[in-house]
């Protein structure tokens, strides 16, 4: 749950006010699931690690979009509180303190926010990566459309065959090796080495949807990379956010909707005890950017999420986000043994007009390249420039982004992240 909220409400840099989650933690040490989202964890087969809410990383807010658009930066650290983690892990020293968010011009409250890219140097304890996922299970009694998930009839190669199936309308069958290219014949864009996109900081990509357009579904794969040293706390994460000025932006603000995979100590609902035991992954809301003076405050603030799942290193896990109405439900899939797990939030209607793929630091960073494959975005109307990425951290990379025909799709097959100071371990290549 990176709680990197990136309070990005305009997206203009890396001034995601990324709440990091590691942000919200502190702030909210508790992080417990409000009641108004609804998950469920299914076991598919053989040999997972169930959904055993595993390691308490604090993911508390993935960084909510990276330059969310300077939106209040509110997001406290979602990390576990230090003297509980301490306790649970003695070396653990995820020390959040990358205040205040670079959230721009918004309520700068967001202490933790994650590591916003751009904006921060090198070895900056500042790092704000937005912060601001509105509180994952917040309330409203999402309904739990269990495996909305991503269908993979035709799981690629070495697919232990997850099988959740794509309900949400947007033909994206793309994390999961479908059988067909569901951007074939449209319109090819420029890959990062063309330095189309704005240069900023490290780990992240973002895709920015405008005017009254919105995502209706993304699906992506992730790769789990190898396991960092047992200190601090990383969150790696695809990620939704919404821009100021969309539809219903005001309802919840800032928020950040994404399926966290996590080392380290976490503000998720449901972690596991054993943050360093090995990586774990839910689906979560995180958000630090609401008004106390919301309607809503209660039920969305903070750090909330399903059930979770152990995962290791090298498993694939498909990612799949569907608009139900006006629910949002997350649904991983590991391939290697088909177990999945799904959360589902009433989000009232808030459009979400960025997509990212975000590595949010909490005196930990990643080893390894981070890589998502096979990634799909849906937009509710024809959109095809949104397809280029805005923005891109320095040493990351992306293949030439392609949109389908009628605009509706944007395909990426291969998102390289990598950590400031961290050698590439893979090729800039599809």
């Amino acid at each position: 749950m990176a709680l990197r909220f990136f309070c990005r409400k305009v997206f203009t840099r890396r001034d995601w006010c990324r709440a990091g989650i590691l942000g919200l933690v502190a702030a909210i040490a508790g992080c417990s699931d409000h009641g108004a989202a609804t998950s469920t964890v299914q076991d598919g087969g053989s040999g997972g690690q169930g959904g055993t809410a595993a390691d308490s990383a604090t993911t508390g807010n993935h960084d909510g979009g990276p330059e969310a658009g300077r939106g209040g930066e509110a997001g406290a650290d979602l990390r576990q509180d230090p003297d509980t983690q301490a306790a649970i892990d003695s070396g653990s020293t995820s020390t959040d303190g990358r205040g205040g968010s670079d959230a721009g011009p918004g309520t700068d409250a967001s202490t933790d926010v994650g590591r916003l890219p751009d904006s921060l140097p090198p070895g900056d304890s500042g790092s704000t990566r937005s912060d601001t996922p509105a509180g994952p299970d917040a309330g409203q009694n999402a309904d739990t459309r269990a495996d909305i998930g991503r269908t993979s009839d035709t799981p690629a190669a070495g697919d232990s065959g997850s099988t959740s199936s794509d309900t949400s309308g947007a033909s994206s069958d793309a994390g999961s090796g479908a059988d067909s290219d569901p951007c074939a014949g449209g319109t090819t864009y420029a890959a990062s080495t063309s330095a189309k996109a704005t240069i900023n900081g490290y780990g992240w990509v973002l895709l920015t949807i405008g005017g009254s357009n919105k995502v209706v579904a993304f699906d992506t794969t992730m790769i789990v990379p190898d396991t960092p040293p047992a200190s601090g706390t990383l969150f790696l994460w695809p990620g939704l956010q919404p821009l100021e000025g969309g539809a219903n932006f005001a309802v919840l603000n800032n928020g950040v909707l994404q399926p966290v995979l996590t080392w380290g100590p976490t503000c998720a609902p449901n972690s596991p005890a054993q943050s360093y035991k090995s990586w774990w992954i839910s689906g979560q809301y995180v958000n630090t950017n609401i008004t106390s003076s919301s309607s809503n405050y209660a039920a969305y603030n903070g750090c909330h999420g399903g059930p979770g799942m152990n995962v290791a290193v090298n498993d694939t896990l498909d990612m799949h986000f569907a608009l139900s109405g006006t629910d949002w439900v997350q649904t991983v899939t590991n391939r290697r043994n088909s177990q999945s797990v799904t959360y589902s939030i009433d989000m009232l209607g808030q459009a979400q007009g960025m997509a990212e793929f975000v590595i949010e630091e909490y005196s930990s960073k990643p080893t390894s390249d981070v890589i998502f494959t096979s990634s799909v975005i849906t937009f509710a109307s024809a959109a095809k420039s949104a397809c280029q990425p805005s923005q891109r951290g320095t040493n990351d990379y992306f293949s030439a982004p392609r949109a389908s025909a009628d605009g509706l799709r944007c395909c990426i097959d291969k998102v390289i992240l990598r950590a400031e100071g961290v050698a590439a371990t893979s090729p800039n290549s599809h």
